[in-house]
Formats: C-alpha cells, structure tokens, sequence
C-alpha cells in the first residue's frame, strides 16, 4: 500500500512537472534585472514544443526590443500567456506557427513578422 502511495505520488509530480515550465526572463544589466516568471502548459507534441520554444524566443527579443514601449496597448506579458495556452493542444507545426505570426500582428507592425528560414534563405541568397 505504501508503495503504490510513493509510485502515485512520483507519476503525479512527473506529470505537474511535464505540464507547465517556469520561464525567467532578465532585462536589462544582470546586476539590475527586472524578473519575470511565466507558467504555460507543454504541448505533449515534440514538434509543437519545439515551436513553443520558438515563441518564447520571439516574444522574448520582441519585449526587449520593440520600439512602442506599450506594445500597441496590450499586455505583453498575457499575451505571451494566451498564444502558449491557444497552442497547447495543437499538433500541427504549421498551426503553431501561425499562432506566432497573429501575436506578432497585434503589435500593428507591418515590419514585425515571422518570416520562413526558407525565404529568409532566398532572399538573403538573392542579394550576395
């Protein structure tokens, strides 16, 4: 009995563990960083995950770098919130991409995009 209590016990903790990761994120000088921890729940799909990565990477240089300091009047940090949650249960690569490119369009910036390593690869081989 007290066995099957201790196995229950793991399975449940390895399961929390899979299912929402803590994100930090430093801005600015490491001496005077201001933190900021966001939960989101991974998607079982490895490719989706992959993309999950890819989002927070985006949304990560977007709220270091954009130039509107209110993000086109949003919350940068919920939205953050919301795409990983609207891509939790997808498993199509494609899809999940897509949900990076509509919170990239919210800001309103037609020069904020996510552009395809394939024409990012033709174009950048276009003008050599």
């Amino acid at each position: 009995m007290y066995r099957s209590k201790q196995r229950l016990s793991r399975a449940i903790g390895r399961g929390l563990l899979g299912f929402a990761v803590a994100l930090t994120i430093y801005v600015g000088s490491p001496t005077l960083a201001e933190s900021l921890t966001v939960a989101f729940p991974v998607s079982r799909a490895h490719e989706v995950n992959t993309v999950q990565r890819t989002l927070v990477e985006a949304w990560s240089l977007i709220r270091e770098t954009f130039v509107d300091p209110t993000f086109n009047h949003q919350d940068w940090n919920m939205k953050l919130q919301q795409t990983m949650a609207e891509m939790f249960p997808l498993r199509s690569v494609d899809a999940a991409y897509d949900k990076i490119s509509g919170m990239l369009a919210t800001l309103g910036d037609p020069f904020t995009r996510k552009i395809s390593a394939k024409v990012s690869f033709i174009s950048f081989s276009s003008s050599l």
